[in-house]
């Protein structure tokens, strides 16, 4: 039994997620949905250490598997009183000595970083852009639309877990968004 929506009942579809989607990023708080909370520090930097991290991931023994290399920028620094954490995909432009505001998620005790403005070297820095993960968090919804409604010729469990799967991952990519976008603006306003 194939489930199957009209282009126009689709479209309808489609424009009220992304007016729900306007609505979810201008006036919600991402934090009610993980129960986290964001924080703002500020101060001198202390005790800067940089490292970089090489993730492998894929098996090089298999052919048909390709291998990926991720590379992750760990920064551990002190503000005050506080252990800070920041990973990013590129590299921390931190120095020991430098003015800066970061705002993260604290957990066990630090405070990991989403975003930091360091006023001595007049930049900012994100921990990934939050507009194109918003816009990710869409194509996979509307791949898991597409999939569920146009490609399912029956509800096979390989199916519905693509479309679980996918579904899943376009609201992390969403939420992980609107925290970035929450962090940008907290820190704004701390200025």
């Amino acid at each position: 039994m194939s489930i199957g929506l009209s282009k126009s009942t689709f479209a309808i579809v489609l424009i009220l997620f992304f007016l729900m989607l306007g609505v979810i990023v201008n006036f919600i708080n991402p934090q009610i949905f993980s129960g986290k909370s964001l924080s703002v520090y500020s101060g001198i930097v202390e005790n800067f250490q940089q490292t970089i991290e090489i993730r492998k991931d894929g098996d090089p023994h298999q052919q048909l598997i390709k291998e990926n290399t991720r590379t992750t920028y760990v920064a551990q620094f002190r503000l005050g009183e506080k252990q800070i954490n920041a990973e990013f995909p590129k590299s921390v432009m931190i120095n020991n000595g430098d003015q800066i505001s970061v705002c993260g998620e604290e957990k066990n005790g630090q405070l990991n970083v989403v975003s930091f403005k360091n006023y001595s070297q007049n930049l900012s820095q994100n921990s990934s852009v939050w507009w194109a993960n918003i816009l990710a968090g869409i194509v996979f919804f509307i791949l898991s639309i597409y999939v569920y409604f146009y490609v399912m010729k029956s509800p096979m469990l390989i199916e519905q877990v693509v479309v679980t799967a996918f579904t899943i991952v376009s609201f992390y990519l969403i939420y992980r968004g609107l925290v970035v976008k929450q962090a940008i603006e907290m820190l704004e306003q701390s200025s």
